[in-house]
């Protein structure tokens, strides 16, 4: 439509017309026009107090069940972290008892071996006492 008035100030101007009255009313009005477009936008854009007010408290109830949420997972959380502690306590006492354990295997299997020497050194003694002539 802005484009209609260009052609028209130039006809104006080859019939030895003054544009320029036209151009300012034409203007004037595109701005206006523009303006009310602008405000117009804007108050699309604006929320009704009663809309705000929902989304306020629809943004509250979000917000409290998130609250809710977490107090719940922090809860469940400090379940887990104490049963972990608990384990890894257990699990520390049982590698203890495994090493004690492990030590004394060890112990017991240098003195089986031990006492099988010492029984077939016995063995071997009471052998040769039984077959020597008396």
């Amino acid at each position: 439509m802005y484009e209609g008035a260009l052609k028209m100030y130039k006809s104006i101007e080859r019939l030895n017309g003054d544009p320029n009255p036209l151009k300012k009313l034409v203007d004037d009005h595109v701005n206006s026009v523009s303006a009310y477009l602008a405000i117009r936008q804007a108050a699309l854009i604006l929320h009704h107090p009663d809309d705000l007010s929902k989304e306020k408290s629809a943004c509250i109830n979000q917000l409290n069940q998130a609250k809710s949420h977490l107090v719940t997972a922090k809860g469940e959380l400090d379940v887990i972290q104490e049963n972990h502690k608990s384990v890894t306590q257990k699990v520390a006492e049982l590698q203890k008892a495994l090493r004690l354990a492990c030590k004394e295997e060890h112990k017991l299997r240098t003195n089986i071996e031990t006492q099988l020497t010492l029984v077939a050194t016995m063995k071997k003694q009471v052998t040769e006492k039984e077959q020597a002539p008396c």
